[in-house]
């Protein structure tokens, strides 16, 4: 299986983290288990997915306190075929294709020594 480029924005300790069925991101553990469907949030733009632990609410997407990774998945990439049509002209069939792991970054922060105790580190 592909796995996505890593930047280490600052050193260990990180969130721990993992791709599970191919392209299901999920970050943290226990009830601060956040899913992301990496295929399924890919659009015709790079798009950026912070994961921030937010005082008294946990992991959370957005920008809401300390930042623990930031998920950039790049646009989604066209493939072009001519094929013919019913009547037998040619006509120009574009099809998605599917996202692959490895174009994908993760950005991880430190996370402290409180966060580090409560979970695997990555």
């Amino acid at each position: 299986m592909n796995e996505p480029k890593i930047i280490k924005m600052q050193p260990a300790p990180h969130i721990p983290w993992s791709i599970e069925d191919d392209s299901c991101l999920c970050v943290g553990s226990g009830e601060e288990l956040i899913e992301i469907r990496l295929a399924d949030r890919q659009t015709d733009s790079v798009t950026v997915i912070d994961i921030c632990r937010c005082p008294g609410k946990g992991l959370m997407e957005g920008a809401c306190g300390a930042y623990v990774m930031s998920v950039e998945i790049p646009p989604t990439r066209y493939k072009e075929e001519v094929v013919e049509d019913f009547d037998g002209s040619t006509v120009m069939n574009v099809t998605p294709e599917p996202l692959d792991v490895a174009s994908v970054v993760l950005r991880l922060w430190s996370i402290n020594d409180t966060d580090a105790t409560e979970m695997e580190l990555f």
